[in-house]
């Protein structure tokens, strides 16, 4: 009697967390954003110090960027995938996902 034994090279894929900052402009609105700019120090200021131009300039946006669209930590998971899903396969995945936001 005998045995035959064979094996499948096969990869398992791993799921790789990484924490991401990022903003949710969808929310954004603009025309309020710009309103409370042009009632800051920033827009009437008068002064020939770049330095202080500068620092106005950075924690004025940042305040109001704050304000608006704060920022919030997520994790995104990026999967690799089997060796033999290649760009073919990726193709016809974002079309299939593509059709099925459509048809939502």
């Amino acid at each position: 009697m005998s045995v035959l034994v064979f094996g499948i090279p096969h990869s398992v894929s791993m799921k790789i967390a990484c924490t991401v900052i990022s903003r949710d402009w969808s929310k954004f609105d603009a025309v309020q954003y710009e309103l409370e700019l042009s009632a800051t120090k920033l827009a009437t200021a008068l002064s020939d110090d770049v330095v202080y131009l500068f620092s106005m300039y950075n924690r004025t946006l940042s305040e109001l960027i704050d304000k608006h669209s704060p920022q919030r930590m997520t994790v995104r998971k990026k999967q690799h995938h089997a060796l033999w899903f290649d760009g073919e396969c990726y193709a016809s995945r974002r079309e299939m996902r593509r059709l099925e936001r459509i048809h939502r």
